[in-house]
């Protein structure tokens, strides 16, 4: 209890990616961030504590897909992220 549990479902029949969170911590559902991650699920959320807002993503890799589209992928997404 006192938890809000936040997901993203799998655009196949299998999978998807979710987080519990404190319902204490401020935060918000980041669908404005590129979900271009091949071959992969992927939850953005952005937490507010101190003044200070952070990123953190929940990602999950299909273990049969190629790891180098994969880390292409997740460059471009952490590169949209610092700009």
């Amino acid at each position: 209890m006192g938890y809000n549990f936040l997901h993203s479902d799998s655009v196949t029949n299998a999978g998807g990616v979710g987080v519990y969170i404190h319902n204490t911590i401020s935060y918000q559902m980041r669908m404005d961030i590129p979900n271009s991650l091949h071959s992969s699920e992927s939850l953005w959320i952005e937490v507010t504590a101190c003044k200070k807002q952070y990123i953190f993503g929940v990602i999950y890799r299909h273990s049969n897909n190629n790891i180098n589209a994969f880390t292409e992928s997740i460059s471009e997404t952490l590169h949209y992220l610092s700009d």
